[in-house]
């Protein structure tokens, strides 16, 4: 099994997958997920879990109809940050959060 298959059984065990976007908060920005999940964006249009404990990070991306949905950018499998589409290691965790 290559990376990129790996990170992808991991994201289906664990149940990661897109969120689409129900509600946002303008001040300041929080995205509400139809799972009941609050988002805030931590660098340039990458987003978590408000509560900053999550495993994964979401970039935002449009849907037809103007509906915004957060796709699994970076996945924590083992300990380490990876991409979700290629499965290869990411710095993720080493990034400056936006201000």
């Amino acid at each position: 099994m290559d990376c990129a298959q790996a990170v992808r059984a991991h994201c289906e065990r664990a149940g990661i997958r897109e969120v689409p976007v129900c509600g946002i908060d303008e001040f300041p920005v929080t995205l509400t997920g139809v799972d009941g999940r609050r988002y805030v964006e931590v660098t340039g249009n990458v987003w978590m879990d408000v509560a900053g404990t999550g495993d994964v990070a979401y970039v935002g991306t449009s849907r037809h109809g103007g509906h915004i949905a957060l796709r699994p950018l970076f996945v924590k499998v083992d300990g380490e940050w990876r991409n979700a589409l290629t499965g290869k290691p990411s710095d993720f965790g080493s990034w400056q959060p936006a201000r």
